[in-house]
């Protein structure tokens, strides 16, 4: 009975569907996080969304704004600048990174925008008023979080794994230590009333040594008395 709550939630696991975006058709099927490549193409479309969803058309105006590290630099359509290219004859205004004609390759890790201006209203097109419109694009963000890098589980938490096990082992080691030290510095137990007291070096117990240690100074007293009075006999 008490494995039937068990059954039901792996079972329950089991029905989940893999595909949320069935029941979720609001999520963006299309991931705005790209991987940091020696040789990147970021598209200033997409089909979701107007007016990248037709921007040759759609488009009056199209500019990319670089990250932050490529200090906001805009370029337009046909523009290169140290490995940033938009290609002239593309429509689809793609942007081209490329690593090798960079001083710097790790600056094009970033949000990359791609700005359009277009129609308020697509769909009067007496309308006049234009506004500005901005499909982001990360390349290399997140890298520090292991579910967003590619490959297997063991490869994606490879180091978090390797952490856990180093700090586990480290915690053995520290505790044997810690209990083969307390073995052997309590391996006698516990000490006897019979040796509270402690014992010389010469073998003798406190108690034993006290006492001899009484009778010498009785015998030297003793001595130092006979002695004065033979002393004051000689003087009569």
């Amino acid at each position: 009975m008490a494995f039937q709550p068990l059954i039901l939630i792996f079972l329950a696991v089991l029905s989940v569907k893999a595909d949320v975006h069935d029941e979720f058709p609001e999520w963006d099927p299309i991931h705005w996080i790209v991987e940091s490549t020696d040789l990147i193409t970021l598209p200033c479309k997409h089909p979701a969304y107007y007016p990248f969803n037709d921007i040759a058309n759609n488009g009056k105006k199209v500019v990319w704004i670089l990250p932050k590290d490529a200090s906001y630099r805009h370029l337009s359509n046909g523009s290169s600048d140290e490995g940033f290219t938009v290609k002239k004859d593309s429509q689809d205004y793609e942007l081209i990174i490329d690593k090798a004609n960079m001083n710097l390759p790790d600056s094009v890790n970033g949000m990359y925008v791609c700005a359009a201006l277009a129609q308020a209203d697509p769909n009067d097109a007496s309308n006049n008023i234009y506004a500005w419109y901005y499909l982001r694009w990360g390349v290399g963000l997140y890298t520090n979080v292991p579910a967003m890098n590619k490959g297997s589980i063991g490869e994606k938490y490879y180091w978090c794994f390797t952490y856990a096990w180093v700090s586990c082992l480290v915690a053995i080691v520290i505790i044997v230590l810690f209990s083969v030290t307390v073995h052997f510095r309590y391996k006698g137990g516990a000490v006897e009333e019979s040796d509270a007291d402690g014992v010389y070096a010469d073998g003798l117990s406190f108690d034993e040594a006290k006492e001899k240690r009484r009778s010498s100074s009785t015998s030297s007293y003793g001595y130092r008395k006979s002695k004065d009075l033979d002393n004051s006999y000689t003087k009569v």
